[in-house]
């Protein structure tokens, strides 16, 4: 069976550089997507949401990755619904310690933090074809 062509679609840049390199010593064919990273490892896109997710809609591969919330997980999220393409997602840290600090940013800041983060997070979770925790903890 051939390796699957995989796009890393955010994360920090010294690990995904790292993990493509070793899923490229595997025979996968690996890009990487970042607003930032190291050079000639990936392709610069901005960590916007509708920037992000049109791009992600110009690519096409086999399974992405991602350890980043909320906008590179919610494009992955939309791409699984939409296109069925699967993604494996990285849990790196506990989210819900930041639902209050982000909803602070949007109008409806209580109904964000007790509602909007906790399904956005649910749904990226469910919807993901692996999910990796790096710790007991998570």
């Amino acid at each position: 069976m051939k390796p699957p062509d995989i796009g890393i679609f955010f994360g920090r840049p010294a690990r995904s550089h790292f993990l493509a390199e070793e899923l490229r010593a595997r025979g996968s064919s690996v890009v990487v997507y970042n607003n930032r990273g190291l050079p000639g490892t990936y392709v610069q896109v901005p960590m916007a949401f509708l920037p992000a997710l049109a791009y992600l809609f110009s690519t096409h591969h086999q399974i992405y990755h991602t350890s980043f919330c909320f906008v590179p997980a919610l494009c992955l999220y939309l791409n699984r619904v939409i296109r069925g393409i699967p993604y494996v997602f990285n849990a790196v840290g506990l989210m819900s310690a930041t639902y209050r600090d982000r909803a602070r940013r949007l109008p409806f800041s209580r109904q964000a933090e007790d509602w909007f983060y906790p399904t956005l997070m649910k749904r990226v979770v469910a919807e993901a074809s692996f999910v990796v925790c790096n710790s007991c903890y998570l």
